[in-house]
């Protein structure tokens, strides 16, 4: 098997283990809440995310757009969204990425 498709086929295993593990743990379900709550608030998680994209590819960072959703939009769980802004848009940002938290936008 390839290295790079044995290392995804771990971190797959890795991260269904982990959903599965939180889901029969009352003490982690409690520890990723008290976790949750230290959280910053979404605009500077928001910010935080444009500011990476602004060093990384900062002739392209204004076609993007960053917005924190709910954990119910994603059944509970941590997760990321990337779509196109509807309609002709001819100034401003193309592609909205919406994510649980600031790393899963980053």
């Amino acid at each position: 098997m390839h290295p790079i498709k044995l290392v995804l086929l771990i971190l797959l295993i890795l991260s269904l283990h982990s959903q599965s593990l939180s889901k029969q743990h009352p003490i982690i379900d409690g520890l990723l809440h008290r976790l949750d709550s230290l959280r910053q608030i979404p605009s500077v998680q928001e910010s935080a995310a444009k500011g990476l994209l602004q060093r990384l590819i900062p002739s392209h960072f204004h076609s993007f757009d960053f917005r924190i959703i709910s954990k119910d939009v994603c059944d509970g769980s941590s997760c990321f969204l990337i779509e196109n802004y509807d309609g002709p848009r001819r100034f401003g940002p193309e592609i909205v990425i919406k994510g649980t938290t600031g790393v899963e936008i980053a």
